[in-house]
């Protein structure tokens, strides 16, 4: 209920002057939501409304009376809205009915349903084989135009499949195919053959190996105490899959000498893959002192190294299997690793490098002289004689030096530097 107090009105002509204070909670309600800028003219419209609401009803209306006349026009205004909602409902149901009736020939089902049946027809017209303009007669007519008897594709699979055509797509196979054949008969020819050359190649190389076996043993018998292993088969320290270094001869002392055999045209000696890295892994594969390469041939080797080469602890030797530079180099090995780990003792170093230069020079004859046997037939007797005096001379200079050399220090030998005749030296 509203209750007023401090109430100032002026009126001057249609201008009202309204200076009051209202305690109405429904107005207060009205107002507080609205920003001060909008409450007068909301205020403004209220009394607006309330005036004219009371011009129409009269002046000595209450507020309840406006209440319920602005309910009675709602209700009305209401049910007029509901009647006339009602009557569009319904005029829009039956023109629906009517138009979706089929029975009735001119709704749109019927139309809907004589299109559909129309279309039917003239689809199976046009699908009908028999109908010889339809799409189905003509696609018929087509496919046996191409697939029949003397078609297109009968035309073109007989060109296409006659063998004697050169340009024929058979034709074209059966030449593709008998070049595979040929690539594969070469490819199975040329891997027999590489097969069978391996074969030869190993052959050689184990006869080889054999000879040298026979050789390695036959001087351990006569150096005495002196075990020889045949290890070309056998892993060894560097790894299960590394088998380098084919003989171990052990001496009586016991150092360890590792003998590689090479029945090859031709041997690389510096490098990583050359063979005194070769050497050198096979030491270190075996736990040997010493190593020693044996070619079937000089030849195998470069110019420069001849047929008795050393290189620190590594002797690069060429023998055919007749065994005389092998033994050389065994005793050679045997008195090297016996020095490096003697006594000190002072060593002639010119004396050991004429010595080496001496059986270099003794090694040269005798691959001289064994070239002259296989060429001359003429004094083959007196050749031997003197291969036989030059490979006891050899020998003995062998030992002869051995002798001389004596146990030695390890770091009176240098193992950084070659000793022969071809640049080769002792420091």
């Amino acid at each position: 209920m509203s209750k007023t107090t401090q109430q100032t009105v002026l009126v001057d002509g249609s201008r009202v002057v309204l200076q009051l204070t209202v305690d109405d909670r429904e107005l207060a309600g009205q107002l507080v939501d609205l920003e001060p800028a909008r409450r007068l003219e909301e205020i403004e419209r209220i009394l607006k409304v309330g005036v004219r609401g009371l011009a129409a009803m009269g002046v000595s209306a209450t507020v309840g009376q406006v209440g319920e006349e602005v309910e009675r026009v709602l209700a009305e205004v209401s049910d007029d809205a509901e009647a006339r909602v009602a009557a569009v409902v319904s005029a829009a149901s039956r023109a629906m009915r009517q138009d979706l009736d089929p029975a009735i020939e001119d709704s749109a089902t019927a139309r809907t349903i004589a299109g559909i049946r129309t279309l039917h027809d003239e689809l199976s017209s046009r699908l009908d084989p028999a109908n010889r303009d339809g799409h189905s007669g003509k696609l018929v007519d087509r496919l046996s135009e191409l697939l029949g008897p003397g078609g297109a594709l009968e035309s073109r699979l007989a060109e296409a499949l006659d063998p004697e055509n050169d340009g024929s797509g058979l034709a074209r196979l059966q030449a593709s195919f008998d070049r595979s054949l040929g690539e594969v008969r070469d490819t199975l020819i040329g891997e027999r053959a590489k097969r069978e050359e391996a074969s030869r190649g190993t052959a050689k190389g184990l006869e080889f190996e054999d000879q040298v076996d026979s050789i390695l043993r036959s001087e351990a018998a006569r150096m005495g105490s002196t075990l020889v292993e045949a290890t070309g088969l056998t892993p060894g320290s560097l790894g299960a899959q590394s088998k380098v270094g084919d003989f171990v001869v052990t001496l009586a002392e016991g150092p360890r000498v590792v003998i590689e055999a090479k029945n090859a045209a031709r041997l690389t000696v510096a490098g990583k893959c050359g063979v005194l890295a070769e050497l050198d892994a096979a030491m270190a594969n075996r736990d040997a002192d010493f190593a020693v390469c044996v070619s079937a041939s000089d030849e195998a080797y470069p110019e420069e190294v001849g047929c008795f080469s050393l290189y620190g602890n590594r002797l690069l030797v060429a023998d055919d299997g007749s065994g005389t530079l092998i033994r050389a180099a065994l005793r050679w090995a045997a008195a090297a690793v016996r020095s490096s780990r003697g006594a000190d003792r002072p060593v002639d170093v010119a004396e050991i490098a004429d010595g080496l230069a001496r059986i270099h020079e003794l090694a040269a004859r005798i691959s001289n002289t064994k070239r002259t046997l296989s060429t001359v037939r003429s004094g083959v007797d007196q050749a031997r004689n003197d291969l036989d005096a030059l490979r006891d001379d050899l020998l003995d200079r062998v030992d002869e030096i051995s002798r001389r050399l004596g146990p030695v220090a390890e770091t009176d030998v240098a193992t950084d530097g070659s000793i022969g005749t071809s640049g080769r030296r002792v420091a």
